[in-house]
């Protein structure tokens, strides 16, 4: 039951509430790490275009790219309606993280030109977290922009 309720219905991905918890605990652990924010751009304009079925049917898609592109170790959760964040942890490696923010805009400018619509993701955002002695973060926001 726990686990259910930790589960967006849509996306099979953690909800807000799972995914801050689970990366509350991991910067406990962790020695450094990465944080994407994704936000789809223009979703409102899809939804009243073309119905919720074909938003419903994006945001899934989405989530099986932000899932493809990802260790299976990194934390994915759908954070808002067309919002998404990703904790990629133990790494410090600020190129392999632009290098999977790049991949990521790269699958997704795929699949919007095989779609024929317009561009939904134009830039992410990274946030490099270091966690200290007292579990407190130093961040310094990196955006990546296509």
């Amino acid at each position: 039951m726990i686990e259910k309720a930790s589960i967006d219905s849509m996306t099979g991905i953690l909800n807000r509430k799972a995914v801050d918890h689970q990366i509350a605990d991991r910067l406990v652990s962790a020695k450094n790490g990465f944080l994407f924010m994704i936000d789809i751009d223009n979703f409102k304009a899809l939804n009243d275009t073309l119905g919720h079925a074909a938003g419903d049917e994006a945001l899934i898609h989405f989530t099986s790219e932000i899932k493809n592109n990802f260790r299976s170790e990194d934390l994915i959760g759908r954070v808002g309606g067309d919002e998404f964040i990703v904790f990629m942890t133990d790494t410090d490696s600020e190129q392999a993280a632009r290098h999977k923010a790049e991949q990521l805009l790269s699958r997704i400018a795929k699949w919007e030109k095989r779609q024929h619509c317009q561009p939904a993701l134009e830039s992410l955002a990274i946030q490099r977290t270091a966690v200290h002695m007292k579990n407190c973060m130093r961040q310094q926001m990196q955006p990546c922009i296509r």
